[in-house]
């Protein structure tokens, strides 16, 4: 069982940051009880944290500040729980940059990281969304989720609540064209 969601700016809080960028993350405890995850992002610039450092767009309200987990139920603002960069930074972060554009980001959240709230805090709420997933099917909303701040938009740019999700459904969340998303939350259209 995994856990997933798409980040879009419509899910910030308190009001919707306008944001046309969109993003999907996938995450999974390893054999270590670290949990894993892989995001891909469109439409925000990461150029400060690949390569040389060299801005990906023109615009600098798009430059990335900050990518955390936070811990509060949908629709409200809540406490940093670990800080992907920014603030403390996962020393196990690899960004990629894709030739569709999207850039990738993948890490590793384990209990030994520094954080303002520990891994071990959120492991019952997710095995719990996950035996529910399993038992009904259906995807389980956490009180964890994930925010990209930038430069235009300190507070976030873009969030995403965390769900328990199926294998099924993770295959087809890791298999979405970035670019197509995007343009779905551009034209106002539910991707899923």
């Amino acid at each position: 069982m995994v856990f997933g969601t798409i980040l879009t700016g419509g899910q910030q809080v308190p009001t919707d940051s306008g944001s046309l960028a969109t993003g999907t993350v996938t995450l999974g405890f390893n054999e270590e009880g670290a949990l894993t995850y892989d995001l891909t992002v469109v439409g925000l610039d990461f150029g400060a944290f690949i390569g040389d450092g060299t801005p990906q767009t023109q615009d600098t309200a798009d430059d990335v500040t900050g990518i955390d987990f936070g811990n509060a139920p949908m629709g409200e603002v809540g406490d940093l729980a670990f800080g992907v960069v920014g603030v403390d930074g996962d020393d196990d972060l690899i960004f990629t940059s894709n030739p569709d554009g999207s850039t990738t980001i993948s890490g590793i959240w384990q209990e030994s990281d520094l954080a303002g709230i520990p891994l071990s805090t959120f492991v019952p709420g997710l095995n719990s969304a996950v035996a529910s997933t399993s038992e009904s099917g259906t995807p389980q909303v956490t009180d964890l989720y994930l925010n990209i701040s930038t430069v235009g938009d300190p507070q976030g740019a873009i969030r995403g609540q965390i769900s328990s999700i199926t294998p099924e459904l993770s295959d087809i969340l890791s298999e979405i064209d970035p670019l197509v998303l995007n343009s779905l939350v551009i034209q106002e259209t539910t991707p899923i």
